[in-house]
């Protein structure tokens, strides 16, 4: 997560994008690293137990996930 996360930044460094650091932005950008960070670990942990193909299915729906969560956050906060 971490090399892609430096791979980011170095992304929006040379492309010279604008990245929002504002209040709600950081708190969105937490949600769905707490989001993404939980669900791959149970997916992980999970995976001795269940098939590759459902844990192919969590992966698809992890974006769906992080965007719900990103929602709500930005309604309550």
């Amino acid at each position: 997560m971490v090399l892609g996360a430096l791979l980011c930044v170095l992304i929006i460094t040379l492309l010279r994008v604008e990245f929002p650091w504002h209040r709600a932005a950081r708190r969105s950008y937490w949600a769905a690293s707490i989001s993404i960070y939980g669900a791959m670990m149970a997916t992980y942990w999970g995976a001795q137990f269940i098939p590759s193909a459902l844990i192919s299915v969590l992966f698809g729906i992890s974006p769906i996930v992080t965007s719900v969560r990103c929602f709500i956050s930005t309604i309550f906060y």
